[in-house]
């Protein structure tokens, strides 16, 4: 699976073969095919059980019983960290998902809804003003896809999951101009 999620990220989909993967890890094609039905269906299950892991992450870390804010700076801590654990896979993801592909849609939700619910503790709990969670998960999913497919020269992981909580949590205006 790592070989395979190389390949795709460092090259078009189209130009990766099933015969160069199994050459690269040392199986015949026909055992590739014992465990997925196809180079589209081996593609989909990378990118599925990348963010599979995704959303275990933001499970736990919406499990925690403590105060949301911490609660979201873990969340966009683990989402820039993801991408740097396993650079090839977030490649992957961040692709954009096939139209036709309805399991990678749901999985997709599920990860947006794992945010939310962060999101929805701190409104419920009065901690937050956030008059549309689900809007705010997607935000925040956008914000580190974004900054981490066009860093700022310098800025690595920390750095950028820090001003997206900065600009999360903030905004950008100043505390005169906020008044207004």
């Amino acid at each position: 699976m790592r070989v395979a999620a190389t390949m795709f990220a460092q090259r078009a989909y189209h130009e990766v073969r099933l015969d160069e993967i199994a050459a690269a890890t040392r199986l015949g094609k026909g055992t590739i095919y014992v465990y997925f039905a196809s180079k589209d269906d081996l593609y989909t299950t990378l990118i599925a059980e990348g963010i599979d892991q995704l959303i275990v992450e933001l499970g736990e870390v919406g499990r925690d019983t403590g105060p949301a804010w911490p609660a979201i700076e873990r969340a966009v801590a683990a989402l820039c960290a993801f991408a740097g654990r396993f650079p090839h896979l977030y490649t992957l993801m961040r692709s954009g998902l096939p139209p036709q592909e309805g399991r990678l849609a749901h999985k997709r939700t599920e990860l947006a809804s794992a945010i939310a619910r962060i999101l929805r503790k701190g409104v419920k709990a009065g901690e937050l003003d956030d008059p549309h969670p689900e809007l705010t998960a997607e935000f925040v999913l956008s914000f580190v896809r974004v900054a981490l497919l066009f860093p700022p020269k310098g800025l690595g992981e920390r750095a950028i999951a820090k001003h997206i909580l900065r600009v999360l949590g903030r905004g950008v205006l100043t505390g005169k101009r906020q008044k207004r």
